[in-house]
This record gives structure tokens, sequence and C-alpha cells, in this order.
């Protein structure tokens, strides 16, 4: 478990430097505006990334744990040939879209991202239960490495703007699949394979729509209401905070067989009580670092995002509560229970934000998140709790 927590938490505090190390370049280089622009591509990243897999990360590591390699190759295959699918629509789709509404050609690098972006996480999540921890931390490490070397030279040397900042991403993405992680791409239909990955996802990929409402949909209230620039000091507040999260995948990587090997005794409250005060002692840490150093990072014109940022890192933090149930509803394929919560929760946040951002601003989309994210945990723990002794679903 040592080693585990050593590698995983080692190669995440490399990649969290890195990215911190890069948000003072890109905020150099980019207006505002333009990081406004790039927070609305990545907000259809959001969109389209789960789609891409039908949100089967979680079924990958179980029958990966459970299941003969072959089954698992060719559960693995179908899950190819449906996401190529999926970018094929996806970029005709983007391509229409941006000629008929007159929108930056960065939308149409935006598919072709999620694909790649995709297909990095479901063989990461592969990696966590067949204990090859350095080799999934070294691959995060190079994406932000590498992004960032490609969109640093592209921004000194030729131009910056919001495409090139996706166009370093994806480049990345594409370069650590094939060379670091040696994802073979294998396209076979297989119907019954196809059903299977389907019928695991479908609630999930449902619960990508309420999952955008409560974590994206902020910005396209702030457009409305107020300006892109708003949205773009919102877009780098988001940012910050998801830096947090990147903690709580650190926790779930290391647990992630002990959960599935023994999924009761997971739930005793020894066992939670440990990840709870991992969590809290991880988002205090984040909390004061960020307060300390994070106007040392950024130009004077983004400080402002620091003060939305720290009520976001609260809302990321009740995001991360939900962990151990979510596991658990996935685990018994009682994933309709993550969207029921998902939906509560975004009902919560769509009507926060129409009364709060007008009024508040970035502010006021902070605390819709704080309290929609809140919402969701609780929901997902009320449910296991009442069905966890007795799962007949």
């Amino acid at each position: 478990m040592f080693k585990k927590l050593f590698y995983y938490g080692g190669f995440s505090v490399g990649t969290t430097l890195f990215g911190v190390f890069s948000l003072p370049v890109l905020t150099a280089f980019l207006t505002p505006s333009e990081y406004g622009v790039l927070g609305l591509a990545l907000t259809v990243l959001a969109l389209l990334l789960p789609l891409n897999t039908f949100s089967n990360e979680h079924n990958v590591q179980k029958l990966r744990t459970n299941s003969s390699l072959d089954e698992y190759y060719s559960y693995w295959s179908a899950l190819c040939s449906f996401s190529f699918l999926v970018l094929t629509v996806a970029f005709l789709l983007a391509i229409v879209i941006v000629y008929l509404f007159n929108l930056s050609t960065v939308f149409c690098l935006i598919p072709a991202l999620a694909f790649a972006r995709a297909f990095r996480l479901l063989k990461q999540a592969e990696l966590t239960v067949t204990e090859r921890e350095f080799l999934y931390g070294m691959s995060t490490l190079l994406v932000a490495v590498l992004s960032f070397i490609i969109t640093f030279s592209v921004f000194y040397f030729y131009n910056s703007s919001a495409s090139i900042r996706v166009f370093g991403l994806l480049l990345a993405e594409f370069l650590v699949c094939v060379v670091v992680l040696k994802i073979k791409f294998d396209f076979q239909f297989n119907v019954v394979k196809i059903r299977e990955i389907m019928l695991f996802g479908f609630p999930l990929m449902i619960s990508v729509i309420p999952a955008w409402f409560i974590n994206e949909s902020s910005r396209f209230f702030l457009l409305r209401y107020l300006s892109l620039t708003e949205v773009g000091f919102f877009t780098l507040a988001f940012q910050i905070s998801a830096i947090y999260l990147q903690f709580n995948t650190v926790l779930a990587n290391t647990f992630v067989k002990r959960i599935l090997e023994n999924i009761e005794e997971a739930f005793k409250f020894k066992f939670v009580s440990l990840i709870f005060s991992i969590q809290i002692v991880c988002v205090l840490t984040f909390l004061v670092s960020m307060n300390l150093f994070g106007g040392y990072f950024l130009p004077d014109s983004y400080l402002s995002s620091l003060t939305t940022a720290n009520y976001l890192v609260i809302g990321a933090f009740f995001q991360s509560l939900g962990l151990l149930p979510s596991y658990y509803l996935s685990y018994y394929r009682s994933t309709k229970f993550r969207l029921y919560s998902l939906i509560v929760a975004a009902v919560v946040a769509i009507f926060l934000n129409f009364f709060l951002i007008p009024n508040y601003g970035t502010l006021g989309a902070a605390l819709s998140y704080i309290t929609a994210m809140l919402t969701y945990s609780l929901t997902l723990w009320f449910v296991v709790i009442r069905k966890k002794r007795n799962f007949n679903i």
C-alpha cells in the first residue's frame, strides 16, 4: 500500500506542480476573454469525454480484476470500435456547427482530444488494478510536460490562442497513448460486448447531462449575464480547484484494488474513517498552500480568480466525499442511483445559478457548485447506507 501511495502521490505532486507552473505562462499569453474561449471549449470536452467510453472506467477495473484475459480483451476491442464511432460522428457534427454558427475552430479539435484522453484514462484505469503504478504516474506527468512544451513553444514563437492550447493537449495525449502506454486499438464490433458496455454505462451516460449542468453550465450563465472575461476568470479558478481532485484520484488509485476485492470491508467504520481523514488533511493542505503561494504564480489581472478558487476547492472536497459510495454502486451495477443523485444536485445547481450569478457573478457560481456537490455526496451516502445491508435492487 505504501509503495502505491508513494508512486501515485509522488507523480501526482509532480503533475500538480507542473500544472501550477503552467498557469502563469497561460495567463501571461492569453487574455481573460481568450481564456474564456478555452473554458467554453473545455466545457464541450467535458460533455464528449464520457461519450467516448460510455463511462466504463469502473467496468474496466472490475473486468480486468475478475475476468479472464480473453474475455477482457474482447471487451476492450468492442470498446475501441464504439469509441471510434463516437469520434467520427462528433467530428462531423463539430464541423457543421462551427460552420453554421461561425464559432472558433478550436471546437473542431475537441472530438479528437476527447477520444485520445478517453483511452489514456481507460488504460490508466486498467493500470490501477494490474499494479503498474509507475507507468500510470509517468504517463500522467508526461501529458502535462509535453502539452506545456508544445503550447509554450507555439505561443512564444508563433501565436497564442485557445486553439493552440487545445492542439498541444491533443498532441501530448496522442503521443502518450501510442508511445508510452502502447495502447492497441483493436476494432472488433462485438454486439454482445457492445450491449454489455451500454448496459453498464447507460445510467452513467444519462448522468453526463446533470453532471455537466453542475460542473460546466455556470460558464454559460456567466457569459449570458456578464462577459467572456468573467468566464475566463471562472475557468482559471475551476482549473485551480481541480488540482485538488488529483489528490482524490491518488487516494482512489491507492485503494481501488482493496475496495473491489472486498467491497463490504471497505464500508467498515475504520476504513471509511481512514479515507475521510486523508481527504480532510489533503483539502486543508491545499487551501493553505494555494492562499500562501497563489499570488506569486498569477499576474495581477487574474488575482481575483483566487477568491473564487477557495470556494470551488470546498465544492471539490464535497464531491470527493462521494468516492466510496460511487465504487459501491458501480460494483453492484446500480449506477442508476448515481444518476438520481446527480439529477437532484443538478436541479439545485440550475436553481441557484439563476438567482446567484446575476447578483454575485463568479462567487455566485462557486456557491452554487458547493451546494450542488454537497447535495450529490449526501444523496449517494444516503442511498448506500440504506441499501448496503440488503442490496436487492
